[in-house]
């Protein structure tokens, strides 16, 4: 192939990046170039790829999205390279070919390249494709794109340049496996951009014709050189607007239109010189795809018709719409080519930035069933799998082949029909495009292409709520009776011969005014219908009809793309639609009095309820007519009749899932046998509503209960098989089984139900374990029997096992029984109880589930506590202290947890609850003197005690033997009184456990008398300190919340309360040892607090900044909490830290003031943890808890420490997000037994 001469146009900014772009294209397969309007990328790219040797082994191919644009193009290159066209460089279009084999640079439009990749799916004609105005994203430029990339590793030799000015490079990149991109710089001169005012914008005297007019006169007056370009949306502006510009007879100008259906001369005098000043008017063809020549003033109404699916209307819209910033930018480009240029937009700057910044693709605001019908068409594979950019979704693809399908365009298998065929060369929604068809075989074409347009826009009718009466007196004259339909042809009537007689433009504006007619509305859809008559009368056959059609014959041609919109009236008046849907036909319709049986209507919308909307009567004869490729002869859900032992169902047919027919229930087993059969046993025998007759089904019922009960016990479905089960034994035992007749003709055959017989190995999927054997279904206490009830239902009240006990027994039950009820439980409850130990004990007993075991092994029942007999097993065995306290914390499932059920004599619950708590409220209220407690009180209670004088406190007595011979247990523990302390018995370990940690601390308290008596001598505020307390409530509240904080600090003596004397007198010591110059410490600490308070506080207020007004209240809010704490009694542990905290928060206000955004967010994270701290808090949870709650509470602390001064304060311990929400999960463990 002969190739010509390299020669570049000088002085364009692209060829500053020549070299660049050469080296990269050598180097890769994919290259984006992102060139700005003005850049020359669209002429320059292919000389740049010639002398990157491409177009030896193939052509050059560049495509254009419009034919103009191919052909101008073209020849510009041709000129610069000195060639003829068709020689080196040709085109190729719809039904234009220049192309030859010695040309080596070939510009087409991408449709052309569609059509090629048809017949020739790897281009092997190319050896470089460059696809210019990407931007666009239209459905074929995406197709082609797809297309591409799945060739490409086929076509290692195969080059591709993606190139645009307002290209979105990352996305493109990134599909192209982050192809390199190059980006170009624009215009080669300055270009000043003008808005309109705001003011001026919201005249609504002025149309964006007016305006565009006057723009035009300004710049005339103004420049008395260079060439302009006008935008407009629609065709009808473009006449009217040059209408108007020629109308000034100025013979010194020629103004031109362009628009993409304008004949081929008449597009190409744009780049004809004429001698004369020129104006083109535009569509958005010029916006990229044509470069208009020496053009130096832009005016851009910032408007162009945009495809658009709508979809409550369920159709493609060709709405005038804002364009995105990309587009407005392409346009301004278009000017400052040849000198200094002016941008005039008619719109407001504050517009502008309220644009989106690119159009959105085709493929994303696409009725899909389109989409996927071009596809079908255009045999571009599967839309599934196709690589777009910006895939749409599942859903929207499954619903546009399922319309297709009832449209008939594509057939099950999803190959295009004759009619889908058809269908796709129209460009409207397939549903109305099906009417279009239709209304050939109805001679009804004229009207139906007139309510096709009407239904492809908004309905033009207005009703403004100020003048409705007067619009609906007005709108009123286009109504037909009968049919909304018909009442857009009468209106559309009306509205062209007001157009024949008026003729401008004004006097059509002041006809819609009167009427209540969107002026917009109604051109857009004259525009569409002159789009559709154009279409459909260049189909073979499709003439429009002289003579009007029957109504009959209009409605069955709309019906056809209607069909899933038919409704029929009910009893109420309503209307039931498909799918189950009940409407009312809208007020505004002509048959809102007139309410025929059937109707079928255009869309339903839900406002207040759901209204058909543009409706009109509909024969039910035609349903099946019309659709009969898709009604279905159906039956109900087939059901087990259990009065006549006969499977039946009702036969239906069904269009679009609404009934259209139906029949009485019949016999469905001569219907569909094998189904019926199932039927038979999955409701007769497996969900038991047979009668219960049959030896076999009353066995298997039996058999059945068994297996559920076993894995109840075991807490397992590991173990039932499930129905499925049961229904395959039958299944494989009876055929054709429909009825009971059905089942006694087969058990006489088999001479008896013996072959029907279920047992356990049947339904069962795993052996049944040995230790099932140490879970009975009674347990004995004393000499007594009690039932135990299992249930397996994880966060259910009732899980677990349920001891039933009689009410008159329940008081005698010691609580320490209970936990040794059931032996099989011992393992998983020891595990439990080891898994929450100290971390530095659990260690000495890994691995714990062996350890759990062996301990279950040893474990022997006792009249002690469970955790008190553990914790001396464990010493035992492994010779490790712990302390039964730690194992008495641990929170258990509930299926560990044994649950009482008291019984009345009736059987009737009286209460019920977790482990010992039920029985021990019943003990509460019998009286000492009515019991054998009384003997027990007298033995061994104490009073009046002041000092540890009882030696050590066993965790039990036994007090003797109560009723029926159930051992009876007595719990000691210290009580307080006002001076002293009781020595007594408790019913209940818990309740001694409780009252014994008030009791010894206030033991503590009567021991420690001279220590609390020198602190508050040391806790003096002096005059200075005096001062500084005032604003907080004066130095005597201050010292209040102080000696309350030092009093539970002195008294606080960890999780395990001392039982003997030795262990009392340990942590007097050790509450002395803590009392030493305390006192002071607190002074000290308070003034530290107090003056970093006021630092902060002053530090707030001195930010003068208007905008942080809210942020100084936030953060004196969260500064003031420390405060509150402090006055409330805060722990002193926590009170020694505040000096840190307040240190810290100042450097946390200082980054709020300077970055308060990232403060907010980070402060947002923080009050999730507050929040979760306060809920825990106001839970009212046990005292064992309390310790984990503070630990957390300092862990919360410390994290704002590292969100907001990590630097500059340092946290005592490691903490992270992670370690909280750990802390947290194992709090609300403790919550939810609590």
């Amino acid at each position: 192939m002969k190739r010509p001469s390299i020669r570049y146009t000088e002085g364009l900014p692209i060829l500053e990046r020549k070299e660049e772009i050469l080296s990269t294209i050598l180097q890769n397969q994919v290259l984006i170039v992102a060139g700005e309007t003005g850049s020359g990328k669209t002429t320059q790219l292919p000389v740049i790829c010639l002398e990157a040797g491409r177009g030896k082994n193939g052509k050059i191919g560049c495509t254009q999205p419009r034919r103009i644009a191919a052909i101008s193009i073209a020849r510009r290159v041709a000129e610069e390279l000195h060639c003829n066209i068709g020689e080196h460089v040709g085109y190729k279009i719809r039904f234009s070919d220049y192309d030859s084999p010695q040309t080596c640079i070939k510009y087409m439009t991408d449709g052309i390249l569609l059509t090629e990749i048809e017949r020739d799916p790897s281009l092997s004609l190319y050896d470089t494709l460059i696809i210019d105005e990407a931007h666009e994203r239209s459905l074929n430029i995406d197709f082609i794109l797809g297309h591409l990339k799945n060739i490409l590793p086929k076509r290692p030799d195969l080059k591709i340049i993606i190139s645009s000015a307002t290209i979105d490079t990352g996305l493109f990149s990134k599909a192209f496996g982050n192809a390199p991109v190059v980006e170009v710089s624009g215009r080669l001169f300055p270009v000043e951009l003008l808005y309109l005012n705001e003011e001026d914008e919201d005249c609504i005297e002025e149309t964006y014709i007016d305006s565009a007019v006057k723009a035009a006169q300004d710049l005339l007056d103004l420049y008395s050189s260079g060439d302009m370009l006008i935008f407009m949306p629609t065709e009808r502006d473009i006449r009217e607007t040059v209408e108007r510009l020629r109308g000034m007879k100025r013979p010194e100008l020629l103004v031109l239109p362009l628009f993409s259906r304008l004949g081929k001369s008449e597009q190409e005098a744009i780049f004809n010189d004429f001698g004369k000043r020129k104006i083109v008017v535009s569509t958005n063809i010029a916006e990229t795809s044509i470069t208009v020549p020496n053009i130096r003033f832009v005016i851009d109404t910032g408007l162009a018709r945009i495809s658009r699916y709508a979809p409550r209307l369920r159709t493609n819209r060709l709405p005038i719409e804002p364009i995105s910033k990309a587009a407005a930018n392409q346009r301004m480009g278009r000017c400052g080519r040849v000198m200094d240029g002016v941008c005039i937009r008619l719109f407001s700057a504050k517009k502008y930035e309220s644009r989106e910044d690119f159009t959105l693709p085709e493929i994303k605001r696409a009725n899909l069933a389109g989409v996927i019908l071009s596809m079908i068409a255009h045999n571009l594979g599967n839309i599934e799998e196709f690589p777009f950019l910006e895939p749409p979704s599942r859903s929207s693809i499954s619903e546009g082949y399922q319309l297709l399908r009832e449209l008939g365009a594509i057939d099950s298998e999803n190959r295009l029909t004759a009619l889908g065929r058809k269908m796709a060369h129209l460009p409207i929604d397939p549903h109305i495009a099906r009417m279009v068809l239709a209304a050939k075989e109805e001679n009804a074409l004229r009207e139906v292409l007139i309510i096709a347009a009407a239904l492809s826009i908004v309905d033009p009718r207005e009703r403004p709520f100020e003048k409705r009466t007067e619009a609906d007196a007005m709108h009123r004259k286009f109504i037909v009776p009968g049919s909304d339909f018909l009442s857009y042809v009468k209106l559309w009537d009306a509205f062209r011969q007001e157009w024949e007689s008026l003729k401008t433009q004004n006097k059509i504006r002041k006809f819609c005014k009167e009427n209540f007619l969107s002026y917009t509305r109604m051109q857009e859809w004259h525009d569409v219908h002159q789009m559709l008559l154009e279409k459909v009368t260049a189909m073979k056959g499709f003439t429009l009809n002289e003579q009007p059609a029957a109504s009959d014959a209009v409605h069955r041609s709309l019906l056809t793309g209607l069909l899933s919109n038919c409704a029929m009236k009910t009893e109420t008046g309503q209307y039931r639609a498909s799918r189950g849907r009940d409407v009312v036909i809208f007020p505004g319709s002509a048959l809102r009095d007139h309410k025929p049986q059937w109707i079928f209507c255009h869309e339903i919308v839900e406002t207040s309820q759901l209204f058909a909307r543009t409706v009109a009567p509909v024969n039910p004869s035609w349903l099946e007519q019309l659709g009969g490729h898709l009604c279905t002869r159906s039956y109900s859900e087939p059901y087990f009749d259990k009065e006549t032992g006969v499977v039946r169902a009702a036969e239906r047919v069904h269009l679009f899932g609404m009934q259209i027919a139906e029949h009485t229930a019949v016999s469905y087993g001569k219907i569909n046998p094998q189904k019926a059969c199932a039927v038979f046993i999955r409701q007769g025998l497996v969900e038991e509503q047979l009668n219960s007759f049959y030896h076999f089904y009353n066995h298997n019922k039996m058999v059945r209960r068994e297996v559920e009960m076993l894995e109840e016990k075991l807490r397992s479905r590991s173990f039932f098989a499930g129905e499925l089960a049961i229904e395959n034994f039958y299944s494989e035992r009876l055929t054709d089984v429909s009825s009971v007749h059905d089942l006694n003709r087969i058990i006489r055959q088999k001479g008896g139900d013996d072959f029907l017989f279920m047992k356990k190995e049947d339904i069962l999927v795993n052996e049944i374990p040995q230790h099932l054997s140490s879970l009975p279904d009674k347990v004995s206490i004393g000499d007594k029997k009690f039932e135990l009830k299992y249930r397996f239902a994880p966060g259910n009240e009732s899980d677990g096992i349920t001891l039933k006990v009689p009410v008159n027994d329940a008081a005698y039950i010691p609580e320490s029984s209970l936990e040794y009820l059931v032996p099989a439980l011992w393992p998983e409850k020891i595990l439990e109880h080891l898994r929450s130990l100290p971390k530095e004990i659990r260690k000495k007993l890994m691995p714990l589930n062996e350890k759990a075991s062996e301990l279950s092994q040893v474990l022997t029942r006792s009249a002690e506590a469970f955790e008190i007999n553990l914790s001396k097993t464990i010493k035992a065995l492994y010779d490790i202290d712990v302390e039964p306290g730690l194992l008495t914390s641990s929170k258990l499932p509930d299926h560990l947890s044994l649950r009482v059920e008291v019984q009345e004599d009736n059987g009737n619950v009286l209460v019920c609850g977790r482990g010992g708590a039920v029985l021990r409220d019943i003990s509460r209220n019998l009286t000492r003197k009515d019991e054998p407690w009384e003997e027990a009180f007298r033995k061994h209670e104490k009073r009046g005690l002041t000092d540890w004088s009882i030696g050590s406190m066993p965790e039990y007595v036994e007090v003797t033997t109560g009723k029926n011979s159930i051992p009876l247990l007595g719990y000691p523990a210290l009580k307080k009184n006002d001076n002293s302390v009781d020595y007594v018995l408790c019913r209940s370990a818990d309740d001694a456990r409780i009252m014994h940690r008030d009791g010894v601390k206030k033991l503590m308290e009567i021991m420690l008398v001279k220590e609390f008596a020198w602190i508050e001598r040391e806790l003096k505020f002096s005059q200075n300190l005096k001062l500084l307390c005032v604003p907080f409530g004066g130095a005597d509240l201050l010292r209040k919340s102080l000696l309350k904080s030092i009093h539970e600090y002195m008294l606080d003596y960890g999780a395990i309360a001392p039982r003997s004397r030795e262990q009392f007198d340990s942590i007097i010591e050790n509450a002395r040892v803590k009392s030493k110059g305390i006192g002071y410490k607190a002074m000290e600490l308070l003034e530290k607090i107090i003056l970093f308070y006021n630092q902060n506080s002053a530090l707030i207020k001195k930010e003068k900044l208007g905008n942080h007004q809210a942020l100084k209240k936030e953060l004196h809010a969260d500064l003031s909490s420390y405060i509150n704490e402090l006055l409330s009694g805060v722990k002193f542990e926590r009170f020694c830290q505040f000096p840190r905290y307040m240190k810290a928060f100042g450097f946390r206000i200082q980054r709020a003031f300077l970055e308060p955004v990232k403060y907010g967010q980070k402060r947002s994270e923080l009050v999730l943890f507050y929040t979760k701290l306060n809920e825990m808090e106001n839970a009212g949870l046990a005292a064992e808890v309390w310790h984990e709650i503070e630990e957390y509470r300092e862990m919360v602390e410390e994290y704002a420490i590292s969100l907001f001064a990590q630097q500059e304060v340092k946290t005592l311990f490691p903490v992270s997000v992670k370690r909280l929400e750990k802390k947290v999960s194992l709090i609300q463990q403790y919550l939810k037994k609590c």
